[in-house]
């Protein structure tokens, strides 16, 4: 696993580079194990990262595993700060002409109530970047930030106003709070068996989630896939929001393959969240 105190020197000094095709469907799974955690990501025009953090006395270490965290490696210090310091100098956005939006997923690995009392503290600091959530509406900011792993779904359905969504699993997705649940993942193996392709069954079920989801206004996420170029294109074609991934340059370039520039219109995300405005009728009831 790279250093994650030798990734803090390099955000630190990370200097501008010229903007990527940002690619809304690109998803880095357990970002922080790049040998630059996020700006590898962003050098490439990803549109969403992960990040595990565990919480140690009042901060959130990265790292996969509580053995692997390092003392500095914070939150902060590997995600937010460069993010922030990003949207300031980029015209409020994280690629500067892009969208709003950009997906960091937080996954607790430690209790998710108290993790989530100690972020809560955090995200205060960095509020002119963030996504914020109401009960019924979203607005839309520079970062959206999504809880994973160890979800503290009660303490954000209380809350009036947050800087946070949950991410759910298919279990959630018929959940009637339109913005508790931003995005939905859920494993691959667990819904769907994969030798080469995918059967009629599959890709309709595949379908049916995706639509589901949409349905109500949130973005899918299936884990657990193999870097695989066929199963991309089935995930693709079904309209998975993002696409999972650890191999950054593959989907990088399969994606370059797939869509333009033109057609990653800065008011996409935009027109997406809008959509939690008037909700369709649920079609499967």
């Amino acid at each position: 696993m790279a250093s994650l105190l030798c990734a803090l020197v390099l955000a630190a000094s990370a200097a501008s580079a010229p903007t990527p095709a940002v690619l809304l469907r690109a998803y880095s799974h357990n970002d922080y194990k790049h040998e630059r955690p996020l700006f590898d990501a962003l050098d490439r025009g990803f549109f969403g990262v992960e990040a595990d953090v565990h919480l140690r006395g009042q901060e959130l270490l990265v790292g996969h595993k509580g053995g692997d965290v390092r003392p500095g490696a914070t939150l902060q210090k590997l995600y937010l700060d460069p993010l922030l310091r990003r949207v300031r100098e980029n015209g409020g956005r994280v690629y500067r002409g892009g969208p709003k939006g950009f997906l960091l997923m937080i996954e607790f690995k430690s209790n998710g109530e108290e993790s989530y009392s100690a972020l809560r503290q955090i995200l205060g600091g960095y509020r002119e970047m963030l996504t914020v959530y109401y009960g019924d509406r979203i607005k839309e900011a520079a970062v959206t930030i999504s809880i994973t792993g160890h979800r503290p779904n009660a303490m954000l359905r209380d809350e009036p106003m947050r800087l946070a969504g949950i991410d759910g699993d298919f279990h959630d997705v018929r959940e009637p709070e339109k913005t508790l649940y931003p995005t939905i993942s859920d494993d691959f193996s667990s819904y769907f068996q994969w030798h080469g392709e995918l059967s009629p069954q599959g890709r309709q079920r595949l379908r049916r989630f995706v639509d589901e989801a949409h349905a109500r206004g949130r973005k899918l996420r299936l884990y657990g896939i193999p870097a695989n170029e066929e199963l991309w294109g089935e995930l693709y074609a079904a309209g998975v929001d993002l696409i999972n991934t650890d191999d950054l340059d593959k989907l990088r370039d399969w994606l370059l393959k797939k869509v333009s520039w033109r057609r990653l219109a800065p008011d996409s995300l935009a027109r997406f969240w809008n959509r939690l405005k008037d909700l369709p009728a649920d079609p499967f009831r």
